[in-house]
């Protein structure tokens, strides 16, 4: 008998910044280093003999909660990727939701009917990693081994196990980041012991987590977040509502809905560092658990021009513990900083 502890990564940039992450390939976060710490103590005196993982960042960085206490090889697969998702990668819900609202529907209501252009469909993803899964069983007749890969193709794979039909699977529970599944393989097939064990970030205070509904998936996205350059005068608008605009630079609009809610500034590099020099939401848009998701654009931007840091200046007092909570750093002249960059971190 072989036994396979499948383990969902982290929590990522796509999770916090609201953006689509099936092959883009983000960092974990603050949050989700956290979890890697809880993960490695929950696997304390478990024996395990090999470790796998899907090669994105998000779930390679995860293995590590295993693989570095055993001094083993986290061993790649490719096949354990999460779905590839097309033109959706790395955009925004907002947009997706604007462009493609039936695919985004059925992403949350009815996997089997889900394929975006130049994606992938739920069945051939499931497939794929089902067929890793069992190929690793093979390789390791007898042994108990840890495999890390994404929260849709999990969620597959145990549904699936479960007997459910693909058009049903989103009925059940998607479970948490770094969530904690046990399979077995007898030599013929696979089957699921428990699924979606989450104790370890319960006993850590880790999980916010709230598992959705059928009908909450795709209801949750329509008053998303979404991007674009404003005008001269919604940019007029915002500096008369208190918020801080400088001339020249990148403005990005935020908008929740069609409604202009903020602004993220760009003030362009120093070096391997990407300054923001102007971030407001205006009052009436804070406070709904979205506040911190516009950085994430600022991120992307950066990271694209080759920068490895993120740096805000002239962070008001009151406001430096909450961008402490997402991992920025306090640095000097009142400024904060934030790796985005691929390094291995301590874990």
């Amino acid at each position: 008998m072989t036994r396979i502890y499948l383990v969902r990564h982290a929590e990522a940039e796509g999770n916090v910044y609201r953006l689509a992450q099936g092959h883009f390939d983000g960092l974990v976060t603050k949050r989700g280093y956290d979890q890697i710490r809880a993960l490695r103590r929950r696997f304390d005196g478990v024996s395990i003999d090999a470790v796998y993982s899907s090669d994105l960042f998000r779930a390679r960085t995860t293995a590590r909660a295993v693989s570095e206490p055993r001094n083993l090889p986290i061993l790649l697969r490719e096949e354990l990727r999460e779905i590839h998702m097309g033109w959706w990668e790395g955009e925004t819900w907002q947009e997706i939701g604007l462009r493609d609202g039936e695919q985004l529907h059925f992403f949350h209501t009815d996997l089997s009917r889900f394929c975006v252009a130049d994606g992938e469909s739920a069945r051939d993803a499931r497939d794929r990693v089902m067929a890793a899964l069992k190929a690793i069983a093979a390789e390791n007749e007898g042994k108990t081994v840890a495999v890390f890969s994404h929260g849709l193709v999990i969620r597959a794979v145990l549904g699936t196990l479960r007997g459910m039909a693909l058009e049903n699977i989103d009925q059940t529970v998607l479970g948490d980041n770094t969530s904690v599944s046990l399979l077995e393989w007898d030599g013929a097939a696979l089957r699921e012991v428990w699924g979606n064990d989450r104790s370890h970030l319960e006993a850590a205070g880790l999980t916010k987590f709230v598992p959705r509904g059928k009908k909450q998936g795709a209801a949750r996205f329509e008053d998303g977040i979404g991007y674009r350059t404003p005008t001269a005068e919604e940019l007029a608008l915002l500096r008369q509502s208190g918020c801080t605009v400088p001339e020249g630079g990148v403005s990005i609009g935020v908008y929740q809905g069609a409604a202009l809610a903020g602004l993220v500034h760009l003030a362009g590099r120093d070096g391997d560092t990407g300054i923001v020099d102007g971030y407001c939401l205006l009052p009436e848009f804070r406070g709904r658990g979205k506040s911190f998701q516009p950085m994430g654009q600022a991120v992307m931007h950066y990271r694209a021009a080759g920068c490895t840091r993120l740096r805000l200046v002239d962070v008001p007092q009151e406001l430096r513990a909450y961008f402490a909570r997402y991992g920025f750093e306090e640095t000097e002249n009142d400024a904060m900083e934030l790796s985005i960059g691929y390094e291995d971190r301590e874990i």
